[in-house]
């Protein structure tokens, strides 16, 4: 089977946030048994020459071809803004705008047309606008959040002057999903929980859901346990906005009383782009240390005793906690933290939705060693069986076959 995968972003390494990692993984399984070529574009972020470069050493012999070009951060920024003008006074959303590229469309019309995929895979429903290049041939889109309920929820809690804009790109994005979805011959979600809500959406959307996995050979309990007492962690990107909610909440609210309550209480924010509360933070206090981008975010890990995610909207499921229970670190989070991963309260890891719940749970970990000991050893079972990247793929796999079967591709010139 040959599979055209277009990506809004480069997918290496697979060290970064939750959508790249699950990106990549899964699509290198699939080429392991399909011809799987892949058009990237610098959607997420600026993308240098030489992190193409070594994208393409490590992904290009597993590959039928990788296609990406270099974006400055300058450029980037331009496109960005750009993109915003528009998205204030026209229809199509700021993210399609965002990922749009006419340049990038040609190239990508040109590898339809000589590859001849017997599917095209889209990695988020704002890649709409390369649809027509791909008119005729059976189109798998995979939505990694629900993006207008997560635009929604930020509508609900941003600043009031800035509301009214992401009511508006809710809007604007749902209408897109609704399109894009019911087009699709199949969409694929990360739980049931986001397949219901796509479904509300787009009624006659076909949904299967492929959850999101971990690299449990990567993400291990070993070398040798090192973990230093009373020290807490926290990776992700702080572009995500409910990371960077989540983080200033941690920073103003979370981290205060967690310091009144045992003052050599230790925190370490791992992730691209923190934000100027979280660096006001830590410059004021040496125990709180804030990384920026890590090319690995393990050693962080390792160090801690306990992994936090304060996080209080988004949709879709955290890959940061399934790699955290991989690695046998007992996890405090919210239900919203661990929506859509199956995961049991007091059995996998411990909820907290206030600044006092966080603060117990950590001092109830911290007295208990035996129950920390028992939440990492089950959690670590529990991501091994259930959430695995060899099983995830397999049903990734079976979405394509099912597609390709009842759907064979229509050529159109």
């Amino acid at each position: 089977m040959r599979i055209l995968w277009l990506c809004h972003f480069l997918p290496y390494p697979a060290t970064g946030y939750g959508a790249l990692q699950r990106t990549h993984h899964l699509l290198l399984r699939t080429a392991e048994s399909h011809d799987v070529g892949v058009v990237a574009l610098s959607g997420h972020g600026p993308t240098s020459p030489s992190l193409i470069d070594e994208a393409s050493r490590h992904l290009a012999p597993k590959l039928a071809f990788i296609d990406a070009s270099p974006v400055s951060p300058g450029e980037f920024r331009r496109r960005r803004a750009t993109a915003l003008v528009k998205a204030l006074t026209g229809e199509r959303p700021f993210h399609e705008r965002s990922c749009w590229n006419a340049g990038t469309f040609e190239s990508f019309s040109e590898r339809v047309r000589r590859f001849r995929p017997h599917v095209v895979h889209f990695d988020t429903v704002h890649l709409a606008a390369y649809a027509t290049a791909v008119a005729g041939y059976p189109l798998v889109l995979t939505h990694h959040n629900i993006e207008s309920d997560v635009l929604a929820q930020r509508a609900s809690v941003d600043s009031w002057s800035t509301r009214w804009f992401f009511r508006r790109e809710s809007r604007k994005v749902a209408a897109l999903e609704a399109r894009l979805a019911s087009r699709a011959a199949s969409n694929v979600v990360v739980s049931a929980s986001d397949a219901a809500a796509l479904r509300r959406i787009a009624p006659n959307a076909d949904t299967v859901v492929v959850p999101n996995g971990v690299d449990t050979d990567f993400f291990r309990a070993d070398p040798p346990d090192r973990r230093r007492a009373a020290s807490l962690v926290f990776v992700g990107s702080m572009a995500w906005y409910p990371n960077r909610m989540a983080m200033d909440w941690l920073a103003t609210e979370l981290w205060p009383a967690l310091v009144a309550d045992r003052p050599e209480r230790r925190m370490t924010v791992v992730g691209r782009n923190p934000t100027p509360t979280l660096m006001r933070v830590a410059a004021a206090d040496s125990r709180f240390a804030v990384t920026g981008f890590v090319l690995d975010m393990r050693p962080f890990v390792a160090d801690a005793s306990i992994y936090l995610c304060p996080i209080r909207i988004g949709g879709g499921t955290r890959l940061k906690i399934l790699d955290a229970l991989s690695m046998q670190r007992p996890v405090v989070s919210t239900q919203v933290g661990v929506s859509g991963l199956d995961l049991e309260d007091d059995r996998h890891y411990l909820r907290a939705e206030t600044t006092d719940d966080f603060v117990r749970a950590v001092r109830r970990l911290e007295s208990d060693p035996e129950l920390a000991a028992r939440l990492a050893r089950v959690g670590r079972e529990f991501v091994v069986e259930r959430y695995a990247w060899a099983a995830v793929h397999r049903e990734l796999l079976a979405c394509f076959e099912a597609v390709t079967e009842r759907e064979a591709p229509v050529r159109v010139s």
